[in-house]
């Protein structure tokens, strides 16, 4: 359940960066926004997690946050999958011919390799991976910085 919250913030503002395209200082104000939100759930968990234990310590805490967004990116790279291919395929196709475009100038072989990986739909799955590495990655940083303050009881070494 944790995961899920995590998840809904990132979705909720997926969504409205897609449905009302905001202003750069909105989408910048509104990254801002999702980056605390986002940390201080992760840490929200760990320490409601960590509650029902005499002795917590970083590493119960780093592996129950990294669970947590564990699924958390899985369900942030399927919302976000789910927006590209039901909802806004035209602004990805869009994009993705400026990106051929801009390659076919400087390095013709990768805009060859880009239009062919977008036929074969395989660029939509290196994408899809690459979004889950981001996310994943960026939730065990947290989780490795925010685990270090929900430790307690009398921890011995």
């Amino acid at each position: 359940m944790s995961g899920l919250l995590l998840a809904l913030v990132t979705v909720v503002v997926m969504a409205i960066q897609t449905v009302i395209t905001p202003s750069k200082a909105v989408n910048l104000l509104m990254s801002a926004v999702k980056l605390v939100v986002n940390i201080w759930l992760v840490y929200y968990f760990i320490k409601e997690f960590s509650k029902s234990f005499e002795v917590f310590t970083y590493g119960n805490g780093f592996s129950y946050g990294t669970t947590i967004c564990l699924f958390s990116s899985f369900i942030c790279v399927a919302t976000q999958m789910a927006i590209i291919i039901l909802i806004s395929p035209e602004i990805f196709e869009a994009q993705i011919e400026v990106v051929i475009n801009t390659f076919s100038q400087s390095n013709p072989e990768a805009a060859d390799s880009l239009m062919r990986m977008q036929e074969s739909g395989a660029l939509l799955a290196a994408m899809a991976a690459f979004l889950f590495i981001y996310y994943f990655v960026f939730g065990v940083i947290v989780s490795a910085i925010v685990a270090n303050f929900t430790k307690k009881g009398n921890l011995v070494f």
